[in-house]
C-alpha cells in the first residue's frame, strides 16, 4: 500500500503502529511465498519451466477483485462501466497466457496473445453494442460510449499493469542469473520484495518520525517515510538479486526503478480515490483496505520492471 501513509504526529506524541495492519502484512507475504514457492517447484517439470501457473493465478485473481472495486468507485463518481466483463475477461486472459507456453505456445507467441487479447477485450463492449439491433427511430447516444470508456480506462489501469508483471515473471533469462533459476521468477520477485519491503519501512518510519507531508493527493504519506522506504525498498531487491547471480549495480539499479514507480503508483490510486471521494477501495484486507489498495504500489511498478528488464536485462 502507501508509503509512509501516516499522519504527520503532533509535537510530543506518536500515533501506535497497527498491529492489524502487520499482522494481515505478514500473512499475505507468507502466501506470496507460497506462490513462489509453488512457481519454483513447479518450474522444475520441463514442460511447464517456461510457465507461471502459480503466480499467474493469485495475478488473475488480484487483478479480477482490483478491477472490480476500481470499477465500483468510477460508478460512484458517475462513470458506469460493465465490472463484471473486465474482471472475468482480465482473469481469462492473465491465467491462460500463464499456460500458453506449457502448451507448446512459443514465448513471443503467448506475449502477443496476451497484448491483443487486452486490446480485444477494451473493444468488446463496443462490437457487443453494435451488434445488437437498435429500436427503429432511435439513434445511440453520448451514454451509450460512458460504460466503455470506463470499462476501458479500468482495463489500461489495473490489467495492464498487472499483464506486464507476468510478463516480467515469464522473462526468460537475465544477466549473470544462473539458468538453475528462471530469470522472470527472481525479477519478479525482487520487484515484489522490494516494493513490499519499501511499504513497509516507509509505514514505520512515517508513523513514528514523519513529519513532512509528501503530496496534497495524500496528506498521510511523508517524505521521512517515503525516503526511507526508497532506501530500504532498493536495498532488499538489490541483496535478493545478488544472491542468485545478478550484479549489485543492476540489482540497485532495478530496486530504484521499481520504487520509484512504485510510490508513484501509490499516489496515483491514491488520486483516483480522491477523485471518487472514497478512502479505500475495500474492505477485503480490513485496515490496508480493498485488492486495488494492495496492488497500488504495482499498477506502475510492474510496467517499470517489465521495460528495465527489456531495456537493461534482456
Amino acid at each position: 500500500m502507501s508509503p509512509g501513509s501516516a499522519d504527520p504526529p503532533a509535537a510530543g506524541s506518536r500515533p501506535p503502529v497497527s498491529g492489524v495492519r502487520v499482522g494481515v502484512g505478514l500473512l499475505l507475504g507468507i502466501v506470496a511465498i507460497l506462490v513462489i514457492l509453488l512457481d519454483g517447484l513447479l518450474g522444475q517439470r520441463p514442460a511447464l519451466r517456461s510457465s507461471a501457473p502459480g503466480t499467474g493465478l493469485l495475478l488473475a485473481l488480484l487483478s479480477a477483485a482490483a478491477l472490480r472495486e476500481l470499477c465500483a468507485l468510477l460508478g460512484s463518481a458517475g462513470i458506469p462501466s460493465f465490472p463484471g466483463f473486465a474482471a472475468a475477461a482480465s482473469f481469462a486472459i492473465l491465467a491462460l497466457r500463464s499456460l500458453l507456453p506449457a502448451a507448446g505456445v512459443r514465448p513471443g507467441d503467448a506475449e502477443a496473445f496476451g497484448f491483443a487479447a487486452l486490446g480485444l477485450a477494451a473493444v468488446l463492449p463496443a462490437a457487443a453494442a453494435i451488434g445488437f439491433r437498435r429500436p427503429a427511430g432511435e439513434e445511440p447516444g453520448p451514454d451509450a460510449l460512458r460504460p466503455l470508456a470506463g470499462t476501458a480506462l479500468a482495463l489500461l489501469v489495473v490489467h495492464l499493469p498487472m499483464a506486464l508483471l507476468l510478463e516480467l515473471r515469464l522473462a526468460p533469462a537475465a544477466p549473470g542469473i544462473s539458468s538453475a533459476h528462471p530469470a522472470g521468477l527472481v525479477l519478479a520477485t525482487m520487484l515484489v520484495v522490494g516494493c513490499k519491503a519499501g511499504d513497509s519501512a516507509a509505514y514505520f518510519v512515517g508513523r513514528t518520525i514523519g513529519r513532512r507531508p509528501l503530496c496534497w493527493v495524500s496528506p498521510k504519506k511523508t517524505w521521512e517515510g517515503a525516503v526511507a522506504g526508497l532506501a530500504a525498498g532498493t536495498a532488499a531487491a538489490a541483496l535478493l538479486g545478488a544472491l542468485f547471480g545478478l550484479a549489485l549495480p543492476l540489482g540497485l539499479a532495478f530496486g530504484l526503478t521499481v520504487n520509484l514507480a512504485g510510490q508513484g503508483g501509490d499516489l496515483l490510486e491514491s488520486w483516483v480515490k480522491r477523485c471518487c471521494g472514497a478512502k479505500d477501495s475495500g474492505a477485503t484486507f480490513g485496515e490496508m483496505g480493498g485488492a486495488l489498495d494492495l496492488v497500488d504500489a504495482l499498477l506502475l511498478a510492474g510496467p517499470a520492471g517489465y521495460l528495465f528488464h527489456r531495456v537493461a536485462l534482456a
